[in-house]
C-alpha cells in the first residue's frame, strides 16, 4: 500500500508498513531503551518520510502534562512583563517547551477563564500575575491539585511601580543597601512560590522599578 505524506500517518500505519507491533513503534519513537537502535532508526526514518506528527493530546492525557508553559499577566504592553515573557520564551525554546500567553486585563472573570484554558491544556507550569480584582484563589488551587506548579509574579501598573510577591529570601548586599535606602524593612523575592491562601493585597511590598538592578541576580 502506497502512503503519501499528505495522508495522516498513525502508529498503526507505521506498524503495518514496518511489520512490527504498534507498541514497538510507540516505544521506538520515544527512544525506549528496550528497542534496538536498528529498529529505532527504521521507525524514525519512516516517520520522517511520512511527516508523522505525534498526537500531542493523547500524550498529554497519558502523562497529564505537556511541553507548554503558561504565562498569565494583566497586559503585555508593560516593560516588566514584556521583558519577562521574552526571557521565558527564549529559555523555554532551548529546553524544548512552548509558551502559552494569556492576558487578564485585570478582570477576575477573564483571569478565571484563562486559568481554565491553562488547566485544559495541561500546561507543565504557570507564571501568573494576578489581577487587581482577584479575591478567590480556588482555580489556582485546582491547578496545584492537577500537579501544575504556579509561580506568582504580582505586578501593579500604578505609577509604573512593580510589586513582587513571593517567599521571603535573603537579599544580596547590593539589594540590601537599596532596600534600606528606600526605607523598605521587608522584601519579597520574585520567581518562587507564595502561600496559595495568602492575599497578595496584604503582602505586597512596593519597590520602584528604578531601584531594581538591570541584570539577573
Amino acid at each position: 500500500m502506497l502512503i503519501t505524506p499528505m495522508q495522516q500517518s498513525t502508529l498503526k500505519i507505521l506498524s503495518e508498513s514496518l511489520g512490527i507491533s504498534v507498541s514497538t513503534v510507540s516505544r521506538a519513537l520515544r527512544n525506549h531503551p528496550d528497542i534496538s537502535e536498528n529498529t529505532k532508526k527504521r521507525v524514525k526514518d519512516l516517520a520522517d518520510a511520512l511527516e508523522y506528527e505525534p498526537n500531542n493530546y493523547a500524550v498529554q492525557l497519558r502523562t497529564r502534562q505537556s511541553n507548554v508553559l503558561g504565562i498569565l499577566v494583566p497586559c503585555i504592553d508593560n516593560f516588566f512583563y514584556d521583558t519577562f515573557i521574552a526571557a521565558v520564551e527564549e529559555e523555554a525554546r532551548k529546553q524544548g517547551y512552548h509558551v502559552m500567553i494569556m492576558q487578564s486585563r485585570d478582570s477576575a472573570e477573564l483571569e478565571n477563564a484563562n486559568l481554565l484554558l491553562f488547566r485544559k491544556n495541561r500546561v507543565s507550569g504557570l507564571f501568573a500575575s494576578v489581577s487587581i480584582e482577584t479575591e478567590d484563589y480556588s482555580l489556582f488551587n485546582k491547578l496545584k491539585e492537577s500537579d501544575i506548579r504556579v509561580i506568582f509574579l504580582t505586578g501593579c501598573r500604578k505609577n509604573r511601580d512593580i510589586i513582587m510577591s513571593a517567599s521571603p529570601m535573603k537579599l544580596p548586599p547590593a539589594w540590601q543597601q537599596k532596600r534600606l535606602s528606600a526605607g523598605i524593612k521587608k522584601m519579597y523575592w520574585p520567581f518562587s512560590d507564595i502561600p496559595i491562601s495568602a492575599s497578595p493585597k496584604k503582602d505586597r511590598i512596593h519597590l520602584p522599578v528604578h531601584l531594581l538592578p538591570m541584570h539577573p541576580v
